[in-house]
């Protein structure tokens, strides 16, 4: 078990295990979402889904989340 979030676990990926970034995206959204059964509305970013999105920087920090498509409050730091 771990207590890092998914930003810290997406950057020790990329950084620590070499694994692009396409892939460590992946493994962090669509294969947990398959797993749990509930790809047919999350994980993806497709049509009907939730349109949850984290924005990340270059250096992999979050930037932005939105949540069902609405922006979180107090996350935007894209200005």
């Amino acid at each position: 078990g771990s207590i890092a979030t998914m930003d810290v676990l997406v950057r020790t990926m990329v950084r620590k295990a070499d694994i692009p970034l396409a892939d460590a995206v992946r493994m962090a959204s669509e294969t947990p979402a398959r797993l749990m059964g509930v790809s047919d509305r999350t994980g993806t970013l497709q049509r009907g889904k939730d349109a949850d999105i984290v924005i990340l920087d270059r250096k992999l920090n979050v930037r932005a989340v939105w949540s069902m498509g609405n922006l979180v409050p107090d996350t935007n730091t894209l200005v």
